[in-house]
């Protein structure tokens, strides 16, 4: 987590759902992520593999169950996890005491 006098940004693992979106089969540059969710992709892990790509490239193409390692505000991370598919209820939303959004999956483990 970092913290700023007006922000809390988080670093996340979001997975790529098979039912989780039209991304699957598209690029990066394609997705248009950063305007679509307000997130940057700083790392991807892909299905079977041991290793992570750092600061993917525009012409990265997602695959299914691909882990993205993001980082962004924790409300634009949930709507992102919305967004791919991901079955979230209401309290994966709420608010920590220093109120930024309560974490909804461990964090990316580098």
């Amino acid at each position: 987590m970092l913290r700023d006098k007006d922000k809390t940004l988080r670093i996340e693992e979001i997975r790529v759902l098979e039912e989780g979106h039209d991304w699957i089969g598209k690029s990066l540059l394609d997705v248009d992520f950063p305007r679509q969710t307000g997130l940057l992709i700083v790392a991807v892990k892909s299905l079977g593999s041991d290793s992570y790509t750092y600061n993917p490239g525009a012409n990265y193409v997602v695959r299914k169950e691909d882990i993205l390692i993001v980082i962004g505000g924790a409300e634009k991370i949930f709507k992102m996890k919305r967004l791919l598919g991901h079955d979230l209820d209401d309290n994966e939303s709420e608010t920590e005491a220093d109120g930024s959004a309560a974490p909804s999956v461990a964090p990316a483990k580098f």
